[in-house]
């Protein structure tokens, strides 16, 4: 069905006459439909597993370093286990915000799109897949993680 087709591993293009487009579309999706479960999850690559306890503004400036961030250097993910956030809430549409304890004093943390998952971390222990960042409002420097992902501690 394909006049031509190419791309790299972040596109692909391909190119087909107009009255094939239906035909395509059906044997695409039977292709997709067949692949393994796993296949179709998403994965994310972690760098590091990290006490929640031990992140602070240090490990954040030194990540800080590292930028800018882009294709060819992502930005660090971190995975902590066994954390109890505290106050989550939701805000915005469809974002979460609670905070976690480490040794310094809690951290704000946000998981856009993710407000879904307010239930999961109201009194329950979770793991967390996260990148910490320095944010700066009105002048003052402060530590946020970006969540990625959430689970139950232990899963």
């Amino acid at each position: 069905l394909l006049l031509t087709f190419g791309g790299h591993e972040m596109a692909a293009g391909l190119a087909l006459e107009e009255q094939n487009l239906e035909a395509f579309r059906e044997k695409f999706n039977e292709v997709v439909g067949l692949a393994d479960p796993p296949l179709r999850k998403s994965i994310i690559k972690m760098d590091a597993e990290l006490e929640i306890e031990d992140l602070d503004g240090m490990l954040a400036e030194s990540l800080d370093q590292l930028k800018p961030h882009g294709m060819g250097n992502p930005e660090p993910i971190f995975l902590s286990r066994n954390v109890q956030p505290m106050e989550p809430r939701k805000v915005g549409m469809d974002h979460l915000r609670f905070r976690v304890q480490a040794a310094e004093g809690p951290i704000e943390a946000i998981a856009f799109g993710k407000a879904e998952l307010l239930n999961l971390v109201r009194n329950n222990v979770v793991d967390i897949v996260y990148t910490p960042r320095l944010t700066n409002w009105e002048g003052w420097k402060r530590l946020e993680i970006k969540i990625r992902d959430i689970r139950p501690a232990g899963r």
